[in-house]
């Protein structure tokens, strides 16, 4: 495996590994071997056929990853959360020679 491969893949993780594994594939499919055996019409096919799952698969992880995302805005609004309730005034007691020099307010 090229130096190449091995940053794309510790870059991006399972993204690098399916660019690999796609990138392995297209050079075996478009081999001229494989073109001569099946000839220019199926490989042409092929070629759609390829295009059309890829295509597929981006839209379903776009339109996936914006319903997670909308899903977890609405999770946001309906939940309380620590920056939603009301802020509570922390005070710091100090014993002993102990000082701060600064403010106390968290």
């Amino acid at each position: 495996m090229d130096n190449f491969w091995v940053k794309v893949i510790k870059t991006t993780g399972s993204v690098g590994v399916i660019a690999l594994l796609f990138t392995l594939l297209m050079e075996y499919v478009f081999s001229e071997s494989i073109i001569a055996l099946l000839g220019s019409e199926k490989v042409f096919y092929i070629i759609v056929a390829l295009l059309a799952i890829f295509t597929l698969c981006i839209l379903i992880a776009l339109l996936k990853s914006r319903h997670h995302d909308d899903n977890k805005a609405k999770d946001n609004h309906s939940q309380p959360t620590e920056h939603n309730k009301e802020k509570k005034d922390i005070s710091v007691t100090y014993t002993g020679k102990s000082t701060h020099n600064g403010n106390n307010h968290f």
